[in-house]
């Protein structure tokens, strides 16, 4: 307990260095590592290094919850969160959203055009676990929508469902609202893709200079005629393909959009024994349909480990500063305690003070007592402080007759004549007073340790005691 402030100077200092050196080392870090570059090969067939990005943000959306008519999908947040967490250790930084109504989605999206998407070196990510939707226009051609929980079964409600529903036209304006040269939207749900052409080429064995470009690309778990389980094969096999690598079909070290999408249309139909075929394309824009995603596990190894340091310090000094926090309220507590404990004792205690003008010391009545002369030698006054009030006892022994008085100093109706004493061995008096306007008596016993008088007061009625105060020293 008392080393703890110790421990605590000790561990913020140890804190205090770690801080520094990770602050060295994120400087350090941002400037070399975190910044994306790949490997491209030029039409003349050389090689050279492109800067791609600054850095990776990534909106993630599950819904789960559904409020008006749709099945409920358990799993939809906890695959976004699983997708997050995946991003968040690959170095990304990420915008986790579970179960956005309407509103919550649109401000979802309009935080990142204006947040991370107003930088054109950032590579963006969009992921959506939930419903989907399709319905046909009217020249035959077939629009897709995402469907945030508030929203309500179009064939119940399609005016509910088309004033909440997030169609395929809005997050169209959404990619091209943003300014990052590179934007991929993947859904983890099945509908109509008219807004995007269909990629069905193979993906390059090695990366183009082009990659570069601006670039708008979406990826579906499946089409308009499918159904996507709630138990999502896609999922899984997208976390593979980049967590693991599988996704890097031609084995150079980064995965692509194209790859991705190549991977994911063999693997889930694989898996999903051809109940799913996802779709993969790119914006039917000639200006944002050109450059290829890319992602790169940042190498953030140092740096990670850094941050789970301090992180850990942090942890033991918040959990040193609630012991030191609970080690000073027990202090206080146990102050409090012994502050009571005393005030208890002192009116526990009788302290009886002789009043000497009258009679005689207590040495001298121990004296006397041995001598089993005790009543001549009793003559004066005695006050004893009680829980009621001060009290005062009176003895006037005259020719071995002892006579006495007490009453309150507080209370005046409180008092009575002695009426009954007798001695019990050589340390113990007993005394009986009787009452004024109570039927019944004051009966006081004292014992003597030489030193001083230790007595208890009770007031008897009866034969039952009423009353009972431990007298104690003044």
């Amino acid at each position: 307990m008392l080393c703890r402030p110790k421990i605590l100077g000790y561990l913020a200092g140890i804190l205090l260095i770690v801080v520094s050196v990770f602050m060295c080392v994120c400087t350090a870090h941002t400037a070399t590592s975190r910044g994306v570059n790949v490997t491209a090969k030029t039409p003349s067939g050389s090689s050279r290094d492109i800067p791609l990005y600054s850095g990776y943000h990534a909106l993630v959306i599950g819904c789960s919850n559904y409020q008006q008519g749709w099945p409920s999908l358990p799993n939809a947040a906890k695959d976004a969160k699983s997708v997050g967490q995946m991003l968040k250790d690959m170095g990304w930084d990420v915008n986790l959203v579970i179960d956005p109504d309407t509103s919550e989605m649109h401000d979802s999206f309009a935080k990142l055009i204006t947040g991370p998407g107003k930088k054109h070196d950032r590579g963006i990510l969009i992921w959506y676990s939930g419903h989907g939707y399709t319905l046909k226009e009217a020249d035959g051609s077939k629009l897709g929508y995402i469907v945030p929980v508030n929203s309500p079964d179009p064939e119940k409600d399609e005016y509910g469902f088309m004033r909440s529903a997030i169609s395929m036209r809005d997050i169209e304006t959404v990619a091209k609202r943003i300014f990052s040269k590179h934007v991929l939207v993947i859904f983890d749900s099945c509908f109509s893709g008219a807004i995007f052409r269909m990629v069905r080429a193979k993906p390059s064995h090695y990366i183009k200079e082009k990659v570069a470009e601006p670039v708008r690309q979406f990826i579906t778990a499946g089409n308009e005629d499918e159904q996507v389980p709630d138990k999502s094969v896609f999922k899984d096999v997208f976390v593979k393909g980049i967590k693991d690598g599988y996704g890097d079909r031609n084995e150079d070290g980064f995965i692509t959009g194209e790859e991705l999408g190549a991977y994911l249309a063999e693997e889930v139909v694989n898996y999903s024994r051809g109940a799913q075929h996802p779709q993969f394309g790119k914006i039917n824009n000639p200006a944002l349909d050109r450059g290829d995603f890319v992602f790169v596990k940042l190498e953030v190894s140092e740096l990670d480990k850094l941050t789970q340091e301090i992180s850990r310090l942090r942890k033991e000094l918040a959990e040193l500063s609630k012991l030191r926090e609970e080690n000073t309220r027990l202090r206080k507590d146990l102050a409090e305690q012994k502050k009571l404990v005393a005030t208890l004792r002192s009116r526990s205690e009788v302290k009886t003070k002789p009043v000497m003008e009258k009679g005689k010391s207590i040495e001298q009545i121990e004296k006397a007592s041995k001598k089993d002369d005790w009543i001549s030698n009793i003559a004066g006054g005695y006050s004893h402080s009680t829980l009621d009030g001060d009290w005062v006892l009176e003895f006037q022994p005259k020719d071995g007759v002892l006579k006495g008085r007490f009453y309150s100093r507080l209370y005046s109706r409180y008092s009575g004549e002695l009426f009954d004493f007798k001695k019990i061995g050589n340390r113990t008096l007993h005394f009986k007073f009787n009452t004024v306007g109570h039927k019944g008596y004051y009966e006081i016993t004292f014992s003597t340790n030489y030193s001083s008088f230790e007595g208890e007061f009770f007031f008897l009625k009866g034969g039952i005691v009423l009353h009972k105060q431990l007298l104690y020293k003044e």
